[in-house]
């Protein structure tokens, strides 16, 4: 089992507006949380769900889009060292 990494404080990271670099999961959010994770598809960023919400639930919410435009994206903070 790997080893659980904790999201940082969402005052701590940069915060962008419009598209991230790349399709995939992202820390996005209307509130600055980092915590809460939302699939990017090229396009549209799905609905969110915290980073503690199981595999299969998440799943089915990233196919759910949210059209919102006040969504914010920042670094992803898994794949930091």
């Amino acid at each position: 089992m790997s080893k659980y990494i904790v999201p940082p404080d969402g005052d701590m990271c940069e915060w962008r507006k419009g598209r991230p670099p790349s399709i995939g999961w992202w820390p996005a959010s209307r509130t600055r949380d980092a915590g809460w994770l939302r699939y990017w598809n090229g396009a549209c960023w799905s609905v969110g769900d915290s980073h503690r919400r199981d595999a299969e639930h998440v799943a089915k919410d990233a196919r759910v889009l949210d059209r919102e435009p006040s969504i914010l994206w920042t670094d992803k903070w898994w794949e930091q060292p």
